[in-house]
């Protein structure tokens, strides 16, 4: 009996531990989130400055109350990495990865979500390290030396980010960056910390980036903002001047760009109102889910078409059915465009006497060649969903014109 009444008490005073030790853990993770949160100042935070021009609606982050849960969900740096091949990091804020999970259960979508769907998983692994909120400064700060360690040989880091770089130098979330390229810094002391700082240009920042990347093996490729729905005086969406600094880095270090604010805003300058609406979700510049597909495909396939030596390596990671556009179409004067979509049915090999043919390839039978272009945008083994997914329905979107 006294065996067995050790046994029980001893039992008990385990449990007590256990359950102590895990209140303690809980007590000490809740101290640490409560002092990262008052630290930062991320309660009551005022929207952002957008360069001195005002929104119809402002950019307003959605991640900071749970900062600590977002860093957490994010994978460790280099965690994804399949044996010896290459990663591709890419560095944004919440245009690329959004919320808390960065899986869409807010309603808004980071187009770094759909990136991995460009590339061969067999090839190169697509880790996507954005954070909303962040920087170009704070990133650099705060992020970009675990991803700086996870780095080897090979890897690549897309940098796509500066949409969070105004507001103050020094208080709050002290995310602002001097503007430009040039060489200047400014020596700040954050109020809420005592900690002292030296701020430098957007330019400097990204050197920064691109020079420390390559001292570990990795290369570096620039990728202008996301557009949002701000309009210039002629009405086009407004081209913000990260585009050009970046450029101009890009060019400095040779380094390969590509603008993806120029020309995701050129088609969305085509689309309706209520589609370019409907590319954002809550703001004018947190995408929806269609939103973010179409950017990440617009940011791939564009960066495929850039001629620089070393992207040539992450070229051959591609999917292979995405690197080329979907059909080229040139117009007769005059004449209006057929195009007809669909799958297999429509489209098939349609080259062997014997072998499977689509209805789309004999539509000169029915139209006039003479009067009217006939474009087949059918493509084999695609759904109703899928043809929109993967772009398909946007490619024939794009090229229409009244008539």
């Amino acid at each position: 009996m006294r065996k067995k009444e050790k046994q029980n008490t001893q039992q008990k005073y385990t449990i007590k531990f256990m359950i102590s030790r895990k209140k303690m853990l809980s007590c000490a993770l809740m101290l640490l989130l409560t002092t990262m949160l008052q630290a930062q100042q991320f309660d009551d935070l005022p929207i952002p400055d957008d360069g001195g021009e005002k929104t119809e609606k402002a950019v307003v982050d959605n991640t900071p109350d749970h900062i600590a849960e977002a860093l957490m969900s994010r994978p460790a740096p280099g965690s994804t990495r399949k044996g010896d091949n290459p990663v591709l990091f890419m560095i944004g804020n919440s245009t690329m990865r959004n919320g808390v999970l960065g899986n869409g259960n807010n309603g808004q979508w980071g187009w770094g979500y759909y990136a991995h769907e460009y590339f061969d998983a067999e090839k190169i692994s697509v880790e996507n390290q954005a954070l909303g909120g962040m920087s170009t400064r704070t990133f650099y700060r705060q992020l970009w030396p675990d991803i700086k360690k996870a780095l080897r040989k090979g890897d690549y880091v897309l940098i796509s980010i500066g949409h969070n770089d105004n507001g103050p130098y020094d208080e709050g979330r002290a995310r602002a960056v001097i503007q430009g390229v040039g060489k200047d810094s400014l020596e700040v002391t954050i109020k809420e910390t005592g900690v002292k700082e030296v701020v430098y240009s957007y330019g400097e920042y990204l050197r920064r980036y691109i020079k420390e990347a390559r001292e570990m093996g990795a290369e570096v490729v620039l990728m202008s903002l996301t557009p949002r729905l701000q309009y210039d005086k002629e009405g086009k969406i407004r081209i913000k001047p990260q585009s050009q600094w970046a450029k101009m880095v890009a060019e400095e270090m040779n380094v390969p760009y590509y603008d993806l604010n120029q020309t995701a805003a050129a088609k969305l300058d085509k689309f309706s109102e209520w589609k370019r609406g409907y590319m954002f979700y809550g703001d004018n510049i947190h995408l929806s889910a269609y939103g973010a597909q179409f950017i990440a495909r617009e940011a791939i396939t564009g960066l495929a078409q850039v001629e620089h030596k070393k992207l040539d390596r992450l070229k051959g990671m591609m999917k292979k059915e995405d690197n080329a556009p979907h059909f080229t179409l040139k117009r007769k004067k005059g004449c209006p465009v057929v195009f007809i979509t669909g799958d297999s049915t429509v489209k098939n090999k349609d080259n062997d006497p014997d072998g499977m043919w689509g209805w789309g390839s004999q539509a000169y039978t029915v139209f006039d060649s003479t009067k009217v272009t006939c474009v087949n945008a059918a493509r084999a083994g695609r759904s109703t969903r899928t043809f929109i997914g993967e772009g398909l329905w946007g490619n024939v979107y794009e090229n229409l014109q009244e008539g």
